[in-house]
């Protein structure tokens, strides 16, 4: 029997999906509390979206975390995601490699029986993303919120945030 409901990830699958990838040691732990970024925070967001168009989904990443995971996967020195956090700028080169980071963690939020889902778009904040994007970052349906380390590049949180289910 197929669901209308996201597939949901796990702390554990998170982690090593994240280590596996990079090929550097991740650690992932729940947060204390729920994390809400605060308002002008730096941050990247992942946008995905089902077969149908509809959101599916947000992965929302401190700006720190989004520099160390997006300099991580090619090896580009720790110091350059640590200068791009003191800039409040990620280096374009980072930037793909984020897309990338995020089309492959689409496969987190696919699984059998479950609705589709694809990446669609990264948003590097600020400037803010579309009313839908904030929306769905301060009203998710579920939500998994993590404090991500990767070896020799840093750490910070991480949220995957899921929208309600489609209708079918």
């Amino acid at each position: 029997m197929s669901t209308n409901e996201w597939a949901k990830p796990s702390l554990p699958s998170l982690a090593k999906h994240v280590a596996d990838l990079l090929g550097l040691d991740t650690k992932a732990k729940a947060t204390a509390a729920p994390w809400t970024p605060a308002s002008g925070t730096p941050l990247a967001i992942a946008v995905y979206r089902s077969d149908r168009k509809s959101m599916a989904a947000l992965a929302v990443l401190e700006f720190g975390l989004a520099a160390a995971l997006g300099a991580s996967l090619s090896r580009i020195p720790a110091g350059v995601a640590a200068e791009a956090v003191r800039a409040r700028k990620l280096p374009e080169n980072v930037v793909d490699n984020l897309r990338e980071v995020f089309n492959i963690s689409a496969s987190l939020l696919t699984a059998k029986d479950h609705p589709h889902v694809v990446f669609d778009q990264l948003y590097v904040v600020p400037p803010n993303p579309p009313q839908e994007v904030l929306t769905l970052l301060m009203k998710p349906a579920w939500r998994l919120d993590a404090e991500v380390e990767i070896q020799n590049y840093g750490a910070g949180k991480f949220s995957f945030r899921l929208a309600a289910p489609e209708p079918k």
